[in-house]
Formats: structure tokens, C-alpha cells, sequence
């Protein structure tokens, strides 16, 4: 279909949108502008093909075989060796992961482990963009897991390339994702994005009777999200919280993930941290327990799981946090 056909519609119904025009149904469009349903779908056709992006397909043996380093997925270091085991190498590149778990289990500790490790990558690093939506960023606990791992001056400068943004509503939380990340993203200076927490606006905006405009909303959000993982092959982060799973009965303790299957169905990789950890003892070889009984009081432990993921079996591994970050437990 020629430009013309296009100018002519818009004039006619007075559609100078081409988004407008693709929005409407087809019987609405012919409605509108009095075009028979081929001159529609033709119409439709055109703009698709003219903002549709330039960029060629690529099949799974291309993927494969590319040498162009910016296709390949590739990990995000987790900064312990033992945790990397577990997610087999670190965060997936190009899709979004999830860290879940309760009040004060662990998860922004594990953010702030890959926001170091972003800059440790050779290959691929960069900066990282921390938006918060609950509390304040935790800057005197970055500088002192900074602190405790720095082997040179250069180290001690990892805050530097941390980029925190506070967001209390949906509007700046869209500004941020839509128009900030992008420029970031484009000069290359962010490979990592962490959302703390995905969950505190959507819970703060939507009541239960509104789960259908959430869980668009929820659509909407995630498909950005995934955009610009994909666009950027840079692991996004978020993470969630949890709530009572009521399906369990008598067991007091159970959690499931906030958000529903809207958000699950969004997300690749869903891992978990859970408090507190009975019989840790039972999951240390006799080395751990000395250097545990020497350290009394000085550690927190957890268990971090894999709850899904496309290249991981469910499997879980007992981790515990001290001034230095999160580390895993040889078991």
C-alpha cells in the first residue's frame, strides 16, 4: 500500500498516529474511515513494516555459531564462587531474574554482590543502574563489602559507577525505565539493571480488586523490561517479596512469591532465599564448623534455591552473610 493510502486514511478519520491507527481494531478502522477491509489490512501491513526494527532474524544455529560477542548470553558473576556453581556460571544475560524471599533474607545483599561484579567482568562490564522503591540505597553496607574485598586502590572506587535512582510512583518509575536506562544503555556505561523491589509499587497502587489492571499493567512492565535485556543482552535484575501461601494449610511458615502468575510468567530465572536455616551444622564439612565456631555471632544464614530456570535443575545450596557479602557453604 502506497504512502498515499496511508495519508488519505489518516486525513479521513483524522488518525495522524500511525500508533492510533494500529490500536484499533480493523472493523473500527473501516468504520472510521470507510475502507474495505483489504484496503485496512494493507494499511496495517504498510505501518507494520515501517516501524518494524531493521535488524536481520537470527536463527538458533546462528546464535551458535556468531563470533559477535554482543549476541552471545553470557553470566553474571555472583562474586563467590560457590554461588556461580549453583546458578552454573551466574545471572543470565538478555533476560530478567528474579530474587525472592522474605524481609531481610538476603536479597539486597546478593544485588549489591552483583553490582560489584558487573564491573569485575572483563568481558562484558560496565556500571549498574539501582533503583530503589522502598528504602534508601544501602550505601554504608556496599562501602563495606567494597571495603572487605578491595585488593587495590582502583577497587575501592566500584560506588562510583553505581547508579541509584528513589522512584514513589508509577510516573518516575516509567520516566526512569523509558527514557534514562535507554540513554545509559546506548553509551554502553550500564551492563546491569536492578529493580528493589518490583513488588512495593504495584502492592501500594492496585487493591485486590483490581487484579486485571494490575496484572496488565504487570504485561506492560515486564515486556519493556524485556526489551531492553534482549536489545542490550545485559542481565536485569528485581526483586520481589513474598506473601502467606494460605494453600498450606497448617504450615505457618509458608511464602510464595508476590504478584501472582501475571509476574511469574514474566520472569526467566525466579531464585529464592529463605530464613532461617534448621541444623546449618548438618551442611558444613568439619573445616566450616571451626572457622563458624571462631566467627560466632559474626554470620547470618540462609538457603538460596533455584526455583526455576531454563538451564537449571531445582536444587538449593545453604549460604551464609558476613561483613564481607554473601558466600555460599561447601556441602
Amino acid at each position: 500500500m502506497s504512502s498515499r493510502t496511508c495519508t488519505v486514511t489518516e486525513c479521513q478519520a483524522r488518525l495522524t498516529d500511525q500508533g492510533s491507527i494500529m490500536r484499533l481494531s480493523n472493523h473500527e478502522v473501516e468504520l472510521m474511515t470507510g475502507l474495505s477491509s483489504d484496503e485496512v489490512q494493507s494499511v496495517k501491513d504498510a505501518i507494520a513494516v515501517s516501524l518494524a526494527p531493521s535488524k536481520r532474524h537470527l536463527t538458533a544455529l546462528d546464535l551458535y555459531t556468531t563470533r559477535d560477542k554482543s549476541l552471545q548470553q553470557w553470566k553474571l558473576s555472583t562474586n563467590c564462587p560457590r554461588i556461580d556453581k549453583l546458578f552454573r556460571g551466574g545471572m543470565p544475560s538478555g533476560t530478567i531474574s528474579e530474587v525472592t524471599g522474605e524481609s531481610a533474607s538476603g536479597k539486597t545483599q546478593l544485588c549489591l554482590q552483583l553490582c560489584i561484579g558487573i564491573q569485575k567482568n572483563v568481558e562484558h562490564g560496565g556500571g549498574a543502574v539501582y533503583i530503589c522503591t522502598e528504602d534508601a540505597f544501602p550505601s554504608r553496607r556496599l562501602q563495606e563489602i567494597i571495603k572487605h574485598n578491595s585488593s587495590s586502590e582502583s577497587d575501592r572506587k566500584f560506588g562510583d559507577h553505581i547508579f541509584v535512582e528513589h522512584v514513589a510512583d508509577f510516573e518516575t518509575l516509567d520516566s526512569c525505565v523509558k527514557y534514562k536506562l535507554p540513554v545509559l544503555l546506548r553509551q554502553r556505561s550500564v551492563r546491569l539493571v536492578v529493580i528493589d523491589s518490583v513488588t512495593a509499587l504495584f502492592r501500594c497502587q492496585y487493591d485486590v480488586s483490581q487484579t486485571v489492571e494490575r496484572a496488565k499493567h504487570l504485561n506492560g512492565f515486564s515486556s519493556l523490561l524485556r526489551r531492553l535485556a534482549a536489545d542490550h543482552n545485559i542481565p536485569i535484575v528485581c526483586v520481589n517479596q513474598v506473601s502467606s501461601d494460605m494453600s498450606q494449610g497448617n504450615c505457618s511458615n509458608a511464602v510464595t512469591p508476590a504478584l501472582g502468575l501475571a509476574w511469574a510468567n514474566q520472569v526467566t530465572c525466579r531464585f529464592m532465599l529463605s530464613k532461617p536455616v534448621p541444623s546449618v551444622e548438618h551442611f558444613l564439612r568439619e573445616s566450616d564448623n571451626v572457622r563458624v565456631k571462631e566467627a560466632s555471632g559474626l554470620r547470618t544464614y540462609r538457603m538460596l534455591k533455584v526455583v526455576f530456570a531454563p538451564h537449571l535443575p531445582q536444587s538449593e545450596t545453604p549460604v551464609y552473610i558476613d561483613r564481607c557479602g554473601m558466600h555460599g557453604i561447601l556441602v
